[in-house]
């Protein structure tokens, strides 16, 4: 790997215009295409006001960034070097619906205006089954095992599934998806960090997919909310044989998303 930076900044002081500040230079300095340009970003919302930015200061269609280039989240990047195949994803309102089918419950989905991601909420009045859920993408995102997020979340008073409840809904759910061939983005983002995750704790794997070949320079953005999991992410593209700079951005006074994982330290 070449040159590491990392830019530390509080809202409004300009990290954004520092990141493509940096990646104009690297891409004049050294001749890049933008093809051989990455950006990972933890939210969609941040992955597309720096290509927008980025495609009018390069001149070129936002699309040949965030479509055939690789201005991404976390996820989509993992996502596009892992090959899932039509309907392997569980999401939207199919995914509730196969969720419900597979596990007896009823599940409704539900948007996050900000991440713009869908997550998936009780649709019975009876949350044991979406908290099961909950927990276990926690479990997965911070690495750690389902009954110490569960003990977490009653000591912050917060509601928890019955541990039995728990652990009965989430063995049915993985046993599901090794049946049906499904896999959820958790999945997706864990192959491609070389995680496996059982109701013990994650266990080291061998990673799937290959790295994005040729990319040179990599723009790591909101550092600051990344999991430990999507650190892993992060950490696997910036080990790339072909990279040669590494800008990381964030502020650990603006992370906001430990309820899912996120983990300022990692910054």
């Amino acid at each position: 790997m070449g040159r590491i930076e990392r830019h530390i900044g509080g809202p409004g002081t300009g990290k954004t215009k520092l990141i493509l500040d940096r990646l104009t230079e690297v891409k004049n300095e050294c001749g890049l295409s933008v093809e051989e340009i990455g950006l990972c970003t933890f939210t969609r919302a941040g992955r597309q006001e720096l290509a927008a930015r980025a495609a009018a200061e390069w001149g070129c269609e936002v699309e040949a960034l965030t479509k055939s280039g690789w201005f991404r989240t976390a996820h989509s990047m993992a996502y596009r070097q892992i090959g899932v195949e039509s309907g392997q994803l569980i999401e939207g309102a199919e995914g509730a619906a196969w969720i419900g089918e597979a596990l007896g419950g009823k599940v409704a989905t539900k948007y996050d205006a900000r991440s713009r991601e869908v997550s998936f909420a009780s649709a019975s009045g009876d949350d044991s089954l979406t908290l099961a859920l909950s927990a276990w993408d926690l479990a997965r995102a911070s690495m750690r095992t389902l009954t110490s997020v569960l003990a977490d979340w009653a000591r912050a008073g917060n509601p928890v599934p019955d541990v039995r409840t728990a652990i009965n809904y989430i063995t049915k759910y993985e046993a599901a998806k090794r049946t049906q061939g499904r896999v959820d983005f958790t999945d997706v983002v864990s192959r491609f960090a070389g995680i496996k995750f059982t109701l013990n704790g994650p266990e080291e794997t061998c990673p799937e997919g290959d790295v994005p070949d040729g990319m040179r320079a990599l723009a790591i953005d909101e550092a600051q909310d990344s999991s430990v999991l999507v650190d892993r992410v992060c950490r696997r593209l910036a080990d790339s044989p072909s990279i040669e700079r590494v800008f990381l951005s964030g502020d650990a006074f603006q992370s906001i998303y430990s309820f899912s994982g996120g983990d300022y330290r990692l910054f």
